[in-house]
């Protein structure tokens, strides 16, 4: 069995940390404290809350997928559980209403949902099948890691906003 998911992964011997992930979603949380005056402060409180929560939740499940022992005999079961909250996380974040002035946000992190929804859907049937699909099992890789970009877009977003 093989998996990696990792989305900031280099090669095979070696992967930038988690700390990668703190500095992309990171961010976020600055930039939405700084639009405090440009949007209703409730509503940036409420969104910087809701975000704060993804982040943790992103960075909870990365680390326990990144822990898991691909030669464990319950390594695919984990993986598919972990990457269900993942799913399940990317799809509240999209359902989280971006504060006035900031709709392209909402649509970036829709389409992070979506993808990872995909790859979610794609790493089910790779590893419930009776043989490995590499070829699916890299379209599944895609999606995940195109999530994550998606991520990263937003930040870009927000950033430049401010």
């Amino acid at each position: 069995m093989k998996f990696s998911l990792n989305p900031y992964k280099t090669s095979k011997k070696g992967k930038k940390s988690l700390s990668r992930i703190n500095s992309m979603l990171l961010p976020l949380m600055l930039v939405f404290i700084l639009i405090t005056g440009c949007s209703n402060k409730k509503d940036v409180e409420n969104y910087i809350s809701n975000m704060t929560t993804f982040v943790s939740n992103v960075e909870k499940l990365s680390v326990s997928i990144n822990a898991i022992d691909p030669q464990s005999d319950g390594a695919s079961t984990d993986l598919l559980f972990y990457l269900d909250y993942m799913d399940q996380t990317f799809s509240q974040m999209a359902d989280v209403k971006p504060p006035k002035g900031y709709e392209s946000v909402s649509d970036i992190s829709r389409s992070a949902a979506t993808s990872m929804r995909n790859a979610v859907q794609l790493y089910h049937e790779v590893y419930e099948a009776e043989t490995f699909d590499e070829e699916k099992e890299a379209q599944a890789r895609a999606s995940y890691n195109y999530a994550f970009e998606c991520l990263g877009q937003m930040s870009d977003i927000l950033q430049n906003k401010q």
